[in-house]
């Protein structure tokens, strides 16, 4: 049995000798930093992108929303002038309804 184990670790060493050292492409690390730089460059914009976009988004809500806040107001305030307007237009015919009055 130990015959057979030397044998088997004697295989696995011999096995090494062809074995040659990997080399790495010429300029191959600049080129990945050429890559990481460039989708760097394109996540900035995209991110710049998205806040245009909310930018835009909130600028509209607050347009819309001061529109909807004015022409409310204005709504009001020609309902209660037009009160005022029917009120002195009829003024006999108010004071003939006026039912707390002591005269």
């Amino acid at each position: 049995m130990n015959m057979k184990r030397e044998d088997a670790v004697n295989r696995v060493l011999t096995s090494l000798e062809g074995i040659q050292r990997a080399e790495a492409p010429k300029h191959g690390f600049s080129k990945i930093q050429q890559k990481l730089a460039q989708q760097k460059t394109i996540s900035i914009k995209e991110e710049s992108t998205g806040k245009a976009w909310m930018w835009i988004a909130a600028s509209l809500a607050l347009v819309l929303t001061s529109n909807i806040w004015v022409i409310s107001n204005r709504m009001n305030t020609e309902s209660t002038s037009s009160n005022v307007e029917i009120v002195s237009e009829y003024p006999q015919l108010i004071s003939d309804f006026n039912l707390y009055d002591n005269e």
